[in-house]
């Protein structure tokens, strides 16, 4: 008995410690674990601080502690964005994108990452080279929708991306 409870209580204590079951679980209801090709996208984010690109780096979405995927994730630097969920009624967002990857996204277009709007400054934000006035967080990751958050001036034009056989 008093071996179980020792077991019992270092498997406790070994979870508190890496980040539990709590590390893996569902983020805005996306799980991190078996990969969903029900609705399979891509979708492509670029960034940008008073004229400099913020690179994205590959993994973003990849639980180190189960070695699994949550449903959005980057596998490169390259800013695509991997949309894969159970079915087509998943409705993935920029917004829920930046909550798997742990990090701000304002919705008053005041900041993303750690990078925030200074005096004189404002954040644009494009879908698909267009300007987009909705809240940023709110745009739907679709297949082959590019967007781009910029913090300026300076400001450069929106660029698309060529997507290949994505």
């Amino acid at each position: 008995m008093g071996l179980v409870v020792a077991v019992a209580l270092g498997s406790f204590v070994f979870n508190a410690l890496e980040g539990g079951a709590g590390f893996d679980a569902p983020i805005d209801g996306m799980q991190c674990g078996v990969m969903m090709n029900g609705y399979h996208v891509h979708a492509h984010l670029s960034l940008f601080d008073s004229g400099r690109r913020v690179f994205l780096y590959g993994g973003i979405g990849w639980s180190q502690r189960s070695k699994r995927w949550y449903w959005l994730h980057t596998h490169d630097g390259s800013g695509v964005i991997h949309v894969e969920g159970p079915d087509s009624s998943f409705q993935p967002t920029l917004g829920k994108f930046f909550d798997v990857w742990h990090q701000p996204l304002s919705r008053s277009r005041t900041q993303f990452l750690d990078y925030k709007v200074g005096p004189g400054q404002t954040m644009r934000v494009y879908v698909n080279q267009k300007p987009y006035l909705g809240n940023s967080r709110d745009i739907q990751l679709r297949g082959h929708t590019t967007i781009a958050l910029e913090i300026g001036p300076p400001f450069s034009a929106p660029l698309g991306y060529n997507f290949g056989s994505l």
